[in-house]
């Protein structure tokens, strides 16, 4: 959490300003984006409650302590395997006054958290995406600074894999020496690395197996890690061997489109316009159909945040904002191809926060 910011006093405001009454948050990117607090995400119940004049923490005993030894932190509820959270909770929510207004609940709390609370929120409680989402779009510099020194983190990544990768080696392999490196760089964690050897890029999500990098093919790897709480992004690719006609204009493409959706990226702009100057170049080239899903997504606390910078999505850019720019094409059977490049909305234009747009680098086999 940046020094100095009272993120749970930024969250009361907007609460009183909206007439929300309650927020309760569960043990997620929004808990660690007020107080600064990785909690870990068992079946104990841990949730911050907060009201417009009042904050209480519910934390299992054998955590409490180490909660409260940090200055700052909202007073602590504390319970016990034995006794249950039952009175906890009680407490907690007597500790917050009025609750009159709408009740929010944390897109990510465990249900069986919700159930422990579910009597103390009148009415229908409704996502609290739409408020804290809000507040977390927009980034001071201390975050963008953070985010940039992830985003050098997953480039060196990528140099690494640029480097290393060679016919024989597998995915699990290439896969392991990335999460090496991204560790002894001092990441917090290591959420993302997938290696996507020929056809297997053509499927988004493909996780590293034991496929045999080969000559002839193309090599996909994608990084996300998050590093002091903040994360970055980025996708890049090298070919094993000589390079075909075909992939090299088809890599020049989605090269030509992310250049396009990166300087789309401006203030007063939306997501929507950066999603349509990146789609353009590869729907004129009749490729539309085998381009993404979207081409891309708000970044900082969590490694998938909003905006979503998909078409009709008319949010519009103000500085501070951190989005990925990623198009692509993908060829079931064939090959994929992605650039991903995290880049920060500034007055100034946009600033790319990683290292993915580089020329097509091809090694000899």
């Amino acid at each position: 959490m940046s020094a100095g910011v009272n993120r749970v006093g930024l969250l009361q405001r907007e609460m009183s300003a909206r007439d929300v009454g309650v927020c309760v948050i569960g043990p997620s990117d929004n808990l660690r984006y007020l107080l600064g607090y990785d909690a870990m995400a068992v079946e104990r119940l841990s949730a911050l409650v907060v009201s417009k004049s009042g904050v209480a923490m519910i934390l299992p005993d054998l955590d409490a302590a180490e909660f409260a030894a940090v200055n700052g932190r909202p007073p602590v509820v504390s319970w016990n395997d034995r006794r249950g959270p039952a009175a906890a909770v009680e407490e907690a929510f007597a500790r917050l006054g009025s609750m009159d207004g709408t009740a929010l609940v944390d897109d990510e709390l465990p249900f069986a958290f919700f159930a422990h609370m579910r009597h103390r929120l009148a009415g229908q409680p409704a996502p609290a995406s739409a408020l804290l989402g809000e507040l977390r779009m927009h980034k001071g510099a201390q975050e963008l600074e953070r985010i940039a020194r992830a985003g050098e983190l997953v480039s060196r990544g990528v140099d690494l894999a640029q480097e290393v990768a060679e016919q024989g080696l597998t995915e699990k392999a290439l896969k392991r020496r990335i999460e090496e490196v991204m560790w002894d760089g001092g990441a917090d964690s290591v959420d993302y690395v997938l290696v996507q050897a020929g056809a297997n890029a053509a499927s988004g999500h493909h996780n590293a197996d034991d496929t045999v990098l080969r000559s002839g093919e193309s090599v996909l790897v994608d990084i996300a890690i998050r590093l002091d709480d903040y994360f970055a992004d980025i996708t890049q690719q090298v070919f094993l061997g000589e390079v075909p006609d075909g992939y090299r204009e088809h890599y020049e493409l989605v090269r030509r489109a992310q250049e396009a959706g990166v300087q789309a990226a401006v203030v007063g702009a939306s997501a929507h316009d950066v999603d349509a100057a990146a789609s353009r170049p590869i729907i004129d080239a009749g490729l539309g159909e085998f381009t993404g899903p979207r081409t891309g997504h708000g970044i900082g606390v969590g490694v998938h945040e909003a905006p979503s910078v998909i078409e009709g999505n008319h949010t519009e850019l103000v500085a501070g904002m951190v989005i990925t720019v990623e198009p692509g094409v993908y060829f079931p059977g064939r090959y994929g191809i992605r650039i991903e490049d995290t880049v920060a909305i500034t007055a100034e234009g946009p600033r790319r926060l990683t290292r993915g747009a580089r020329e097509l680098v091809a090694k000899a086999v």
